[in-house]
């Protein structure tokens, strides 16, 4: 047995702790980022959900808070919202705001 399949025993077998765990790490990117990501960060923590419950034998969103459905949102929108690739102003990050100065 390999280190995934001991992974995906182990979450397969805990899914409410590993839920409380992308609960707390969703909790502590939007305090160290205040709120600026929380869109981003909780369409994050319903993709990790969906995965634990797939793992686990759910069904997407199934008995999970805020789970999306296959097939939810707008046309054309990315996983984490709209845009096109090379969008934006030079030198922008990929969270936007300044660039690096190093």
């Amino acid at each position: 047995m390999g280190i995934f399949d001991k992974a995906k025993d182990a979450i397969g077998d805990n899914p409410d702790q590993v839920n409380q765990g992308i609960d707390q790490a969703g909790d502590f990117v939007d305090d160290k980022t205040g709120g600026q990501y929380a869109g981003q960060v909780d369409q994050g923590q319903d993709f990790a959900r969906d995965q634990v419950g797939n793992l686990s034998g759910q069904q997407p969103g199934e008995g999970q808070p805020g789970g999306a459905q296959p097939g939810e949102g707008q046309p054309g929108e990315g996983q984490f919202g709209q845009g096109q690739p090379g969008e934006g102003q030079p030198g922008e990050g990929q969270f936007g705001g300044e660039p690096n100065q190093g």
